[in-house]
């Protein structure tokens, strides 16, 4: 019994239950994020229907992933459907959990189980992961960005951190 509740095998524990979670909220959109979810599908849609964005009233340009999405639906040719509303949100999802893995494993050496399960099991993260691309996007940007840094470092090249 011991060995079973090993420290290693809560934290395996806690990121099953988190990837759990966030499958969950993927697949089924939560009533709470729901208008979220549909502001952010109708912008998309009004998009890719007059192939312009229509922010009537508005000083402040579109945000970028509803012109990177509207562009990748338009280019490729997809209707905006209940599966092509999930791609970029899986997408991103999974880079972000690809890249946490990364960075903890190169931050925390051996012990990169405890921060990656935590970050698995966010109930704020794990709650919009499935619609709210701002949120998603913003994991990925700072994800890559600690990793990068964190490889930087790791070479001692700090020549780049000259030219900054």
């Amino acid at each position: 019994m011991k060995k079973f509740l090993s420290e290693k095998n809560i934290f395996i524990f806690i990121a099953l239950i988190g990837i759990f979670a966030r499958l969950f909220y993927f697949l089924t959109i939560p009533e709470a994020t729901y208008n979220d979810s549909l502001y952010h599908l109708n912008v998309i849609n009004e998009t890719i229907s007059s192939k312009a964005f229509l922010l009537a009233d508005t000083d402040v340009p579109p945000p970028l992933y509803y012109s990177v999405y509207s562009t990748f639906l338009i280019l490729s040719g997809l209707e905006l459907n209940r599966v092509s509303a999930k791609m970029l949100p899986f997408a991103l999802e999974l880079l972000s959990v690809l890249l946490a893995i990364a960075l903890f494993k190169k931050l925390f050496k051996e012990k990169y189980l405890a921060p990656f399960a935590f970050f698995l099991i966010f109930p704020i993260a794990v709650r919009f992961s499935g619609i709210n691309y701002v949120e998603n996007i913003s994991v990925v940007f700072v994800f890559s960005t600690i990793y990068f840094l964190a490889m930087l470092l790791e070479k001692k090249s700090n020549g780049f951190f000259l030219l900054v």
